[in-house]
């Protein structure tokens, strides 16, 4: 049953941009305001997001800080960060217990329990030792962001080279990812990370137990940026806790890594690891579908699912289904079982169940949240601390309207 109308949507923008003067202004470079792609957060059991006009809103869980409002406590609709007024804010990122911002200006804030931090913060804190940066991803327990000339920084754990500096030394402030490869974007998981090159290759490093890196060969870490084996020329990617996954030209996906219950969508639902070696050719396509956005869940959930876009707005997901991350309103077969329990899931992407069309879309930990075209906020999925935002812990099993009238860029 789709929740809301798209009247009701159209109303709802109107109403906030009437009440809200920091919900206005259009999504250009001047001056610099947040874009789709940059202003949508999820964390473990928490989401951020970014208003049209760059304040950082947070919902959800907040028992270390994550939220950024100074509090505690956790909230089950958007609550302001506690930010500089003069801070606009052009991109969020958020993993298991923290977030991190890039503000206009270049500066790098975070706040929760920040990797390899002292103590957790419970409002933005201007990173120590970050450089002047244009792009950050936070993943588990490391956090990655790229400076102004394209070059990669990491910090946070290490034990598998997951920050790229060709150790496997933790560290607290952001040291320079080998290599000197320029970046257009960085993209942090649970134990991997992976960048895209201004040539559109793809680099990854950190874990390769399951092939997550997709690199030649089979070690089990890898320390430096190391080419994707397959050449492939992706015009989009993210790495989320077990699978990395991109899109090509042709609007093709692919992706790589460990697949649970469905996740990879390569036609089966069981436990496995995929990766262009041997006898899979290059990354594995995600069915014979076209996508212009691939997303994979990034919660360290062996239930997350992972979820696309097609170039008329329309989303779908595949993978388990437990807490209504696929956003649809049949039932589905219980085809998968873990610890002797039963679960809808579907290894083949299936269309979400609204009427909405969709510009972006972000996974995280069994919740999945998509801007519409009407510049509204949508989530659906896991909600036991509130991290839907539409005022209940009730899971969602189609996509509703985050409370707040929140105006996406």
């Amino acid at each position: 049953m789709v929740r809301v109308a798209r009247a009701a949507v159209v109303a709802l923008t109107a109403l906030a941009l009437l009440a809200c003067d920091d919900n206005t202004g259009p999504s250009v470079s001047t001056p610099q305001l947040p874009r789709i792609e940059t202003a949508m957060a999820l964390g473990a059991l928490h989401t951020c997001a970014l208003t049209a006009s760059g304040k950082a809103y947070c919902w959800g869980k907040n028992n270390v800080g994550q939220l950024g409002d100074g509090s505690l406590n956790d909230h089950i609709t958007p609550s302001l960060i506690t930010a500089p007024a003069s801070a606009v804010f052009v991109h969020i990122s958020a993993a298991n217990n923290y977030t991190c911002a890039v503000t206009a200006q270049h500066e790098l804030y975070c706040w929760g329990a920040i990797p390899q931090g002292a103590a957790s913060v419970a409002t933005p804190q201007l990173l120590v030792g970050a450089p002047q940066v244009q792009a950050v991803s936070a993943g588990w327990f490391i956090g990655c962001a790229l400076d102004l000339s394209n070059l990669a920084y990491c910090w946070g754990t290490n034990e598998v080279g997951q920050l790229g500096n060709g150790d496997s030394v933790a560290k607290a402030a952001p040291v320079a990812v080998n290599g000197g490869v320029k970046f257009r974007n960085i993209t942090a998981g649970l134990k991997t990370t992976c960048g895209l090159t201004s040539g559109s290759q793809a680099f990854c490093w950190g874990n390769n137990a399951q092939r997550n890196t997709g690199v030649a060969g089979s070690p089990s870490a890898v320390i430096a940026p190391t080419a994707v084996q397959g050449g492939l020329a992706f015009t989009t990617l993210v790495t989320g806790a077990t699978l990395s996954c991109g899109i090509v030209a042709s609007s093709a996906g692919y992706c790589w890594g460990q697949s649970y219950f469905g996740s990879g969508g390569f036609g089966q639902a069981s436990e496995f690891s995929i990766s262009p070696p041997t006898t899979f050719v290059a990354p594995t396509q995600v069915g014979a579908m076209l996508f212009k956005q691939i997303v994979p869940g990034t919660g360290n959930d062996i239930y997350d699912s992972t979820c696309g876009l097609r170039a008329d707005g329309t989303a779908f997901c595949w993978g388990m289904n437990s807490s209504g991350q696929l956003g649809i309103s049949t039932s589905l077969p219980t085809a998968c079982s873990d610890s002797g329990q039963l679960w809808q899931c579907t290894n083949t992407p299936l269309a979400v169940s609204t009427s909405e069309k969709f510009l972006w879309l972000a996974s995280g930990a069994e919740t999945v949240c998509g801007i519409t075209t009407s510049h509204v906020l949508m989530c659906w999925g896991r909600n036991g601390a509130g991290q839907v935002g539409d005022g209940t812990t009730v899971n969602q099993l189609v996509p509703i309207v985050v409370a707040g009238g929140l105006v996406m860029p």
